[in-house]
């Protein structure tokens, strides 16, 4: 695909990309776990669970450990995309993919906020 990338349109390459990774980990996944199950005989939680349908990352977490790990993943992102490029002389990050997972974050905090003060507002 790298060498048709100059005629597709970059946020198709990146839907591809995307579709490519989910796709890998899911198949990579489910043979690993199978010869696990084979060699040992014993059964492994499911990697996946419909992990399409969820909306919402929830849990007993600080806010600010949240942010970081958004920002994190962001960072790491874009350094794989990058890397993917596949160029000998890797270009300047534009830090669009840095900014989706940041908002995402700031995003997910302010949820978690909203819901405790709603939570706290409640008297049922």
């Amino acid at each position: 695909m790298s060498e048709y990338n100059d005629s597709i349109h970059p946020k198709v390459i990146y839907f591809l990309y995307c579709f490519h990774i989910y796709f890998t980990l899911n198949v990579s996944l489910a043979l690993l776990a199978a010869a696990i199950r084979a060699t040992f005989r014993m059964e492994l939680e499911q990697q996946f669970n419909e992990l399409h349908l969820t909306t919402s990352l929830q849990g007993p977490r600080s806010l600010a450990a949240m942010l970081a790990a958004f920002l994190v993943s962001g960072l790491l992102h874009e350094v794989i995309i990058n890397c993917i490029h596949g160029t000998k002389q890797l270009p300047a990050p534009t830090w669009d993919i840095n900014g989706f997972f940041l908002l995402h974050g700031m995003c997910l905090v302010a949820e978690l906020v909203e819901e405790s003060d709603h939570s706290k507002n409640d008297s049922f």
